[in-house]
């Protein structure tokens, strides 16, 4: 699924989607800087069917912002 990084003036990160209208991209607001910003975002599965998995299921994907 593809990331939409979105810049806010918010002193907040919200993550939303995915986003099956349009591009099924999952959608991040925060308070990105401008020019070469480097950012870790972690993808953590907490619970299937209400049950937390026996072992951490976990990616990170590290990003670059550029203007």
């Amino acid at each position: 699924m593809p990331l939409k990084l979105i810049k806010s003036n918010n002193n907040e990160t919200n993550v939303y989607g995915p986003d099956f209208s349009s591009t099924g991209a999952y959608h991040i607001d925060a308070p990105f800087l401008e020019g070469n910003g480097n950012y870790t975002i972690r993808a953590e599965v907490t619970a299937i069917n209400s049950i937390q998995p026996e072992n951490p299921i976990v990616d990170e994907f590290r990003l670059r912002t550029v203007v």
